[in-house]
């Protein structure tokens, strides 16, 4: 209704039609009306603006003065009115809109982003940004609802979050080609013992978890450097000859030919990747979109034989 006269975009719209058509009879063919319903509902808006639309003493609808007056402005109302419907409507499918998506570096890069490349081709309306930090990160996104959902593997269950497992990752030794290690098919956590170590920080899920299964193992951790970012760890590998902790989806594959991915040895060290989205609030049709997007397209790897793979349901 508009505001003050309680008229309805529905007596715009029909007056608008019978102004355009000139003709109360064409009008009420093309709205699937009867005429006299049609002269109600004009009656009605004269009535609510105090004044004729209509010149009735002539053969065509020709518009009174009042009548004139209103037309553009009655168009422009119903112009608007339709654009920001279909515009809900758009939103509410999933068409457009925005998803603000917290996940790891790694996960981002191995996970997220491919499957947003099919996303975007099919959704060109909806804007994502995308939030690629640590663990910790994504934790305090979700809770500060920065975030629509998560993708991580190191949560800790919350009433207010529900987690659904996606693709396994597992932790891995990553060295340089001329490292020692670099010829194993496995190292166990006793083999760190003293080894100089580049790591992440503490928010990082990877180093948390070794950390916790060297300490249980009684092996001391020589971790020399310590940084934030995947991209200046793989460099410190490298320039320094040394070894780092990162996860499969972690590992940067660019760099395959300087760089040895070793498994750690422990069950411990596989574990999943999942989505984690609001208990007590729905997700947006677009979030709600891209979701099923990227468990699609997670399912289409598993299928090809490629990683990730998804987690067994």
């Amino acid at each position: 209704m508009i505001a003050g006269r309680n008229i309805s975009i529905h007596e715009l719209r029909v007056f608008t039609l019978v102004a355009t058509l000139q003709s109360f009879t064409k009008a009420a063919a093309v709205l699937n009306l009867t005429q006299p319903g049609l002269s109600m509902a004009m009656r009605q808006l004269e009535a609510k603006l105090g004044a004729p639309l209509f010149d009735r003493g002539k053969k065509a609808a020709l518009l009174s003065p009042v009548g004139s007056a209103l037309l553009p402005s009655a168009e422009r109302l119903i112009e608007n009115f339709d654009r920001t419907v279909a515009g809900m409507v758009e939103v509410s499918s999933g068409r457009t809109g925005r998803i603000a998506i917290a996940c790891p570096e790694g996960v981002a890069a191995q996970v997220i982003a491919p499957a947003l490349r099919v996303f975007v081709e099919e959704n060109p309306g909806v804007i994502v940004s995308l939030f690629d930090g640590d663990a910790t990160s994504v934790e305090h996104m979700m809770h500060a609802r920065v975030a629509d959902f998560g993708l991580t593997g190191y949560w800790a269950p919350h009433p207010d979050f529900d987690f659904e497992p996606l693709v396994q990752d597992r932790c891995c030794i990553i060295c340089p080609t001329r490292h020692r290690f670099a010829k194993r098919s496995s190292i166990e956590i006793v083999d760190l013992e003293g080894e100089p170590i580049v790591a992440l920080n503490r928010d990082a899920g990877v180093r948390r978890l070794i950390e916790r299964e060297a300490l249980a193992k009684g092996v001391k951790l020589n971790i020399r450097f310590e940084v934030a970012r995947v991209s200046t760890l793989t460099e410190m590998v490298i320039s320094h000859q040394c070894i780092s902790m990162l996860t499969d989806l972690s590992r940067p594959r660019h760099i395959d030919k300087e760089i040895r991915s070793v498994p750690l040895v422990g069950d411990m060290f596989s574990y999943p990747v999942g989505i984690v989205t609001p208990a007590k609030r729905m997700l947006t049709a677009s979030a709600s979109s891209f979701i099923a997007t990227l468990k699609s397209h997670v399912s289409g790897r598993a299928q090809k034989g490629l990683e990730p793979s998804p987690v067994a349901r």
